[in-house]
């Protein structure tokens, strides 16, 4: 019998292993800051087509992807459009959230992660969830801590949950557990957007061309069915988007960075 070690190059199928393993990968991607320029520029796009007025979001920590600009631009269209950053209610495990905008006191929670000092708090009509992986089916691999399940358990009526992830943390052998969260929406920087629909599963298909700094989102051209089968890769698509789009003169958009708006 030989002694020679195995290694396997698969993802770890132990949830704790696996975390672990997605956000250290997360953290050391080089193109990490490529992938949340186009997340950005999906978010944005596809929030237009929302009238949604109240979005409860997440201060990024751990390599996450930062929602916040793209909610800014999005606040700026409507005085009645609200950002809210969790917090913890001991008591509960349950999340609240408080009014967020670019200058706000802030504070250390009880995990020291940024939250609003003394703000108005809001129930949301939408929630934006960070994941650490996802698989088929929207399925969404967060940190273990139940906080957002026990949330949006609790809020009536539920909101419209939205996961946010970069691309890299697709597990293709992910399956819900009996108490996972089901999510309405699922948007990754390789301009994926996958809504519940009632039927055959409905993948939407993203696409941001960029040629000579020139940015295109085209958000509901190619709509792809598919019947328990997952979109695995799109590059063909991006590719062909890339070449047909040379004429445009669209101007680019300003680059997303909240650093002047973190307000610690």
């Amino acid at each position: 019998m030989s002694n020679v070690p195995r290694y396997s190059f698969e993802p770890s199928r132990d949830k704790v292993l696996l975390r672990k393993q997605l956000q250290a990968e997360r953290q050391t991607l080089i193109d990490r800051h490529q992938r949340a320029m186009h997340l950005q520029e999906v978010l944005r796009e596809w929030l237009m087509g929302r009238d949604d007025k109240a979005i409860g979001a997440y201060w990024p920590i751990k390599g996450e992807f930062d929602a916040l600009p793209a909610l800014y631009r999005w606040s700026e269209a409507d005085d009645d459009r609200r950002i809210g950053l969790p917090v913890i209610n001991r008591e509960t495990k349950q999340l609240r959230f408080h009014v967020w905008y670019p200058g706000c006191p802030m504070e250390p929670d009880a995990y020291d992660i940024p939250k609003p000092k003394g703000t108005e708090v809001f129930e949301p009509q939408m929630l934006l969830l960070p994941c650490v992986g996802y698989g088929p089916g929207g399925v969404r691999l967060g940190y273990g801590g139940g906080f957002y399940d026990r949330t949006v358990a609790a809020l009536q009526p539920r909101p419209v949950t939205v996961g946010l992830c970069y691309s890299n943390g697709f597990l293709p052998m992910l399956r819900a557990q009996a108490d996972d969260l089901p999510l309405d929406a699922l948007i990754t920087d390789d301009y994926l957007r996958r809504e519940q629909m009632d039927g055959p599963e409905v993948y939407g298909l993203y696409l941001t061309a960029a040629v000579g700094g020139v940015t295109m989102a085209m958000a509901n051209d190619l709509i792809v069915l598919f019947l328990g089968l997952e979109v695995l890769s799109i590059s063909f698509y991006v590719l062909a988007a890339r070449r047909d789009l040379t004429n445009l003169n669209r101007p680019p958009l300003p680059p997303a960075s909240t650093a002047a708006w973190r307000c610690l």
